[in-house]
């Protein structure tokens, strides 16, 4: 019976994990402590990826934030409000040094063009921005209203620029192209992601 007794405590003694056998005298709350920290680090250690993604996530969640300003024009489609570089979401204009031949046969720069647009419409006038992320740049990307409009909208919709980066503003760029407004009325007029690839 005793030796019966002694092989079942040994049996119950192999269910403590290795690593607690050899602790002298230690508690039962610090085993418990010490359990936890360990199944911490190995959440954290073993999930780096996942940690990382998470707080990448809650990063963009926070940076989601609504204010105004006064617009200040810096091209196409960046603009600086409250001290603030400003990329606006959904589309792509045409960059500085982009030219093209209008329908007129005058050779002029597009981005110049879009440039003089957007700083009639919105220049110096007061603005609301909806931050919907932060780009590479460490711009915040965002959709820009005055008086209630869509201003990246509008941009698309005369013309001023491409619809990219999203499908939000495409039924826009459609139009703009049926109509041929804006630089979809030039003869030799290309996208500006194309134009970047050959001139950068």
């Amino acid at each position: 019976m005793q030796s019966m007794r002694m092989r079942g405590f040994k049996r119950r003694r192999n269910l403590v994990p290795r690593k607690y056998r050899s602790i002298p005298k230690i508690g039962v709350s610090k085993v418990v402590r010490n359990s936890r920290l360990d199944l911490t680090r190995t959440l954290v250690g073993g999930n780096a990826f996942r940690f990382t993604s998470l707080l990448r996530m809650l990063t963009r969640w926070s940076n989601k934030q609504k204010y105004s300003g006064l617009a200040y024009i810096v091209d196409g489609d960046t603009i600086r409000v409250n001290d603030q570089s400003i990329r606006l979401s959904g589309l792509d204009a045409p960059e500085m040094g982009q030219c093209a031949t209008d329908s007129s046969g005058v050779w002029y720069d597009q981005g110049e063009y879009v440039k003089d647009a957007l700083t009639d419409l919105i220049g110096g006038k007061h603005v609301t921005i909806q931050v919907e992320s932060i780009d590479k740049y460490r711009r915040q990307v965002a959709t820009v209203y005055y008086n209630g409009m869509d201003v990246c909208e509008w941009l698309v919709n005369h013309g001023y620029a491409v619809a990219a980066y999203g499908n939000q503003y495409k039924s826009s760029e459609r139009f703009a192209r049926l109509a041929k407004r804006g630089i979809w009325g030039d003869k030799d007029s290309i996208n500006p992601q194309d134009w970047r690839r050959g001139n950068r």
